[in-house]
């Protein structure tokens, strides 16, 4: 397993480093099964938004992406060169790490301006092995109460650098993990049907919503759908003291037969309560993408998503999320 230049390189360069300046302590790695328990300082001042007691939504997938890297990249106890999740080694060979399908289930008293959110405490868990995907879980807890305020599993596989192809995982990765599970946790992601009448939102892949492999960081995804949102929420408000004879601002298409009605600021600011998202192909700078954004009657509290490219014979599927928000 020898390390390779370039990319690969940079990856592990770069979180050899974040590890060493974690403020992360009393870090308990077990090998079988295969987890890491740890104390995270909390969440930052700037992940609350919207209101001063709210962390916004992408800023608590960030704080679980910080304690999913610290986790899963810790070195084994006794074992020379190996990490928890041997995710170092495997990119040495030439492979990139591709995200599958995320679940995100969010307590609301994170959301409790009387639960102490400083610190946490955090587990990050290997949770099953289905062919090519690996599953994973970051937990994290009050450390007074030891309340569960989120937990994020996902699906990730890795895609050959050559090739931009998933490959199978190598027989020494998959003779390592499996049988090591804390818990068999199998999550499906469906593909949704999209409505024929939506929100469109469109919007460009910014060199800046790229990361070390130059296709779009999973993130920006989200970030692009929550923008969405926001923008539909915004021209609902507009729309709502607008005369009913005047034509929409800017010469832009009237989308007020497919606003949000459900989904107002009030809502949001009650905060997520659950999401599940799947990733299909992905995206590179200058990709010009829509967001499709809509509602479904059975269910008030959630609002759905599919990004897409669009070619000169059809629209490409990359990503598409479900989400629900708290009853105000």
């Amino acid at each position: 397993m020898g390390s390779k230049p370039g990319l690969n390189s940079m990856y592990n360069d770069m979180w050899t480093n974040h590890l060493k300046a974690t403020d992360a302590k009393d870090l308990k790695i077990s090998d079988s099964p295969r987890y890491a328990t740890f104390t995270y300082p909390g969440m930052p001042f700037w992940s609350f938004e919207l209101d001063p007691r709210v962390p916004g939504f992408i800023n608590i997938l960030r704080v679980c992406e910080d304690c999913l890297y610290f986790g899963s990249q810790q070195q084994m106890p006794g074992k020379k060169n190996q990490t928890l999740m041997q995710i170092r080694e495997i990119v040495a060979e030439g492979y990139i790490p591709f995200h599958g399908a995320h679940e995100y289930k969010i307590n609301p008293e994170i959301y409790n301006e009387d639960v102490p959110k400083w610190p946490l405490k955090v587990k990050f868990s290997y949770v099953g092995r289905y062919g090519p995907l690996v599953y994973v879980q970051i937990q994290m807890y009050t450390a007074e109460t030891n309340t569960l305020l989120a937990t994020r599993t996902q699906t990730f596989s890795f895609v050959n650098t050559r090739t931009r192809k998933i490959d199978d995982l190598p027989a020494w990765y998959t003779k390592e993990l499996d049988g090591k599970e804390v818990t068999k946790y199998n999550l499906q992601v469906d593909r949704m049907v999209k409505p024929e009448k939506t929100f469109k939102f469109d919007t460009t892949v910014l060199f800046t919503d790229t990361d070390t492999f130059q296709h779009a960081n999973y993130l920006t995804y989200i970030r692009f759908c929550q923008k969405a949102l926001r923008q539909a929420v915004t021209e609902r408000m507009r729309g709502a003291k607008r005369p009913s004879s005047q034509k929409p601002q800017d010469g832009k298409p009237d989308q007020s037969g497919v606003w949000p009605k459900n989904i107002t600021p009030d809502v949001m600011r009650k905060g997520v309560k659950s999401a599940k998202c799947r990733y299909f192909n992905e995206c590179v700078a200058g990709d010009d993408v829509t967001v499709h954004l809509w509602e479904e009657p059975d269910k008030p509290l959630w609002v759905f998503f599919s990004v897409e490219t669009q070619t000169a014979a059809s629209s490409i599927l990359r990503f598409q999320m479900s989400m629900e928000y708290n009853k105000p």
